[in-house]
């Protein structure tokens, strides 16, 4: 049965019956075996809610109507994705909509333009999902001669494409979300390029401010938080002392990035432009989630050398969200990248 997409112009609701329409149809239409994966799914996991999505419009909400959009204003996608977190809902195969990689002031891939092709030679590594993927997009090095962040440009890349070889990365968890990429000699259309060559990154940036307020909800911090609560009566730590004082600690934090990310989302919602302080909210709210972790498995004694939750119960799993929040400190650009960004461009220090 195709799903019906919604007709009615969404923005002209209120903030409260919009966020109460959403959650009705994800409550009604979600998967409920999918709640809260303990990993990434694949394409073939997910594929059933993806398109499920896309047919109703909700796959892609901010796109113009004809595009298959809702076109939603950004408060409006901003309480949309705050009932898709609330409910625990998968994280689809999104990268060509919301988010651009990670800084690439070092990036060596290479493309050469012949005639009405680009010629590309690199790697690219921690590319999530690669192996399921039918397109990519690129930011290669055009001109070697520029700066570190100019000579840039943004290529949309068959991944059937001759010369490219995807080799999956398996993690502490046995799990295949990462893989490395491998172009020899491959051969894309000029027509392939999107914007203006050499000035790839000025989307990049565009792009990476809207991942880091993605990657700065305080979701995965929430859910760790609630997890630990639970990891703790289940350890009889619950009303140890020391405990309750880093318990206290994390909660107070917690409060703090959700202060924090209302800042950001209230900028969103008045359509200003989203500056490089963002990346504050990224880096708090990576690292409360490694402090969370860190915590959880301070406390669960012998139950931290296993990797799957336990006693099968899918809410204690605190060496799966352990390792889970490891690389989030990374993703977007590294924290320390974060740091330097924060300290040139926001408190504007000495480099």
């Amino acid at each position: 049965m195709i799903e019906a997409r919604e007709t009615q112009d969404l923005n002209l609701l209120e903030d409260e019956a919009f966020r109460l329409h959403v959650r009705a149809w994800i409550e009604a239409e979600y998967p409920a075996e999918l709640r809260n994966p303990p990993k990434r799914l694949h394409w073939d996991e997910n594929k059933p809610w993806y398109f499920k999505l896309a047919e109703k419009g909700w796959l892609c909400p901010g796109w113009p109507r004809e595009f298959g959009g809702l076109g939603l204003s950004p408060a409006k996608q901003i309480i949309f994705t705050e009932e898709v977190e609330r409910h625990g809902c998968a994280r689809t195969n999104d990268h060509g909509i919301v988010i651009a990689g990670s800084d690439l002031a070092a990036l060596r891939t290479e493309a050469v333009l012949d005639g009405d092709t680009y010629v590309v030679n690199g790697q690219k590594i921690w590319t999530t999902l690669a192996m399921d993927a039918n397109w990519c997009f690129l930011l290669v090095r055009t001109d070697k001669n520029a700066k570190k962040q100019e000579g840039i440009s943004f290529l949309l890349v068959d991944m059937n494409t001759p010369g490219i070889t995807v080799k999956p990365i398996i993690n502490l968890e046995y799990h295949d979300e990462f893989c490395e990429v491998f172009f020899d000699n491959v051969r894309v259309p000029a027509a392939n390029l999107v914007g203006t060559p050499n000035r790839g990154w000025d989307m990049a940036k565009a792009l990476l401010s809207f991942e880091r307020i993605y990657l700065g909800s305080p979701r995965l911090s929430a859910y760790a938080f609630s997890r630990l609560k639970q990891l703790a009566d289940r350890m009889g730590v619950w009303e140890d002392a020391v405990f309750q004082d880093t318990y206290a600690k994390l909660r107070l934090d917690l409060e703090d990035l959700k202060s924090l990310y209302g800042v950001f989302v209230d900028k969103v919602r008045r359509g200003e432009t989203l500056g490089p302080d963002v990346s504050m909210l990224k880096v708090f709210q990576t690292e409360l989630f490694q402090r969370i972790t860190d915590t959880m498995l301070e406390i669960c004694g012998e139950n931290a050398g296993l990797l799957d939750p336990m006693e099968g119960n899918r809410n204690l799993n605190p060496t799966g969200l352990y390792i889970q929040a490891r690389p989030a400190t990374i993703y977007g650009g590294s924290n320390e990248i974060q740091r330097n960004i924060i300290s040139k461009n926001v408190l504007a220090l000495p480099g």
